[in-house]
C-alpha cells in the first residue's frame, strides 16, 4: 500500500514539475496555461481565416492576409499551421453546419414520423437560414477539395448520429424499408434544395409559392407528388379512364392502318 501511495505521489510530482498543475492554488500551471494560450491563438487564426475565405474565396486568400487579420506575424502563423490547407481543414471542421444540424434534429418534436420531419424542417430553416456563408463553406470543400475532408468530419459525428438514430426509432408510423443513411441523405437534400431555391427565387415568383411552401416541401418528401388513388375525385378517375380508353383506340386504329398498308403492298407485288 505504501508503495502505491509513493508511486502516485511521484506521478503527481512529475505533473506539477512539468508545470501542468499547481496543487497549492488549484490553478493551471505554466505549461497548461501555454497550451490554453496556444489553443486560443489557433481559434483566433481559424476565425480570421473563416472570415476571409467566406468573403473572398479560398484561392484569393493568402497566408499573409490571414496573419494580418489574426493580428500576428506570418512567421508566427506557421507556428500553428503548416499551410493554408491545414487552416482550411480546421475551419471546415469547426464551422461545418452539421455541428448545428444534429442538435436541431435531436431536439425536433413529434410523436409520429410526419410530425418529427415537419418540426425538424422548420428548426433547420429557422436555425440555419440566418447563416449567409453556409453555401460558401460547402462549395469550397466540394469544388476546391473534392470533399476530401468530409470522411473525417463524418467519423467525428458518428456518436451523435447514433443518438439521432435512437431518437428516430421511437417515432410512430410505418416507413418503407429504406436504409437510415439514405433517408437522412434524402432529408438533407430536401432542406438544401429548399434553402438554395429560396435564395434564388425572384421576388415576382415568391407569392406563387404560398405561405406554406416549406410544409409542402415536407409533404412531398413524405408522400411524393402523386395523389393517392383513393383520394382522387371521381371525375378525375373518369377522365383518366377515358384517356386510357382513347389511347387504346388510337393504338388499334394505328395497327389497323399499318395492316392495310401491308396488304396493299403485298397486292401490288402480286
Amino acid at each position: 500500500m505504501q508503495s502505491k501511495q509513493s508511486t502516485h505521489g511521484t506521478q503527481s510530482q512529475r505533473i506539477v514539475s512539468a508545470g501542468f498543475m499547481d496543487t497549492a492554488s488549484g490553478q493551471a500551471g505554466p505549461a497548461e496555461a501555454t497550451l490554453r494560450k496556444g489553443e486560443a491563438r489557433r481559434r483566433l487564426i481559424t476565425e480570421a481565416a473563416y472570415q476571409l475565405f467566406m468573403r473572398q474565396g479560398y484561392h484569393a486568400t493568402s497566408m499573409r492576409q490571414i496573419a494580418e487579420q489574426a493580428g500576428i506575424t506570418q512567421a508566427g502563423l506557421y507556428n500553428y499551421f503548416p499551410g493554408k490547407e491545414a487552416i482550411w481543414q480546421a475551419v471546415f471542421m469547426d464551422k461545418h453546419p452539421y455541428h448545428e444540424i444534429l442538435p436541431l434534429l435531436q431536439g425536433a418534436r413529434g410523436e409520429s414520423y410526419a410530425e418529427f420531419f415537419g418540426d425538424a424542417a422548420r428548426r433547420l430553416v429557422d436555425g440555419l437560414g440566418q447563416r449567409p456563408h453556409l453555401l460558401n463553406l460547402m462549395f469550397i470543400e466540394l469544388v476546391e477539395f473534392k470533399g476530401q475532408d468530409i470522411p473525417v468530419l463524418y467519423q467525428s459525428l458518428l456518436p451523435e448520429l447514433a443518438h439521432l438514430a435512437q431518437v428516430f426509432a421511437q417515432k410512430r408510423g410505418h416507413l418503407r424499408p429504406i436504409p437510415l443513411p439514405l433517408l437522412a441523405r434524402a432529408f438533407a437534400g430536401l432542406f438544401f434544395s429548399y434553402y438554395v431555391t429560396n435564395m434564388m427565387m425572384p421576388d415576382q415568383v415568391r407569392p406563387l409559392m404560398g405561405e406554406t411552401s416549406l410544409g409542402m416541401f415536407v409533404d412531398i418528401f413524405l408522400h411524393g407528388i402523386l395523389e393517392p388513388v383513393e383520394r382522387q375525385p371521381e371525375e378525375a378517375l373518369r377522365q383518366a379512364q377515358r384517356a386510357g380508353e382513347e389511347g387504346l383506340r388510337q393504338e388499334q386504329r394505328a395497327g389497323e392502318a399499318l395492316r392495310q398498308e401491308q396488304r396493299a403492298e403485298e397486292g401490288s407485288h402480286d
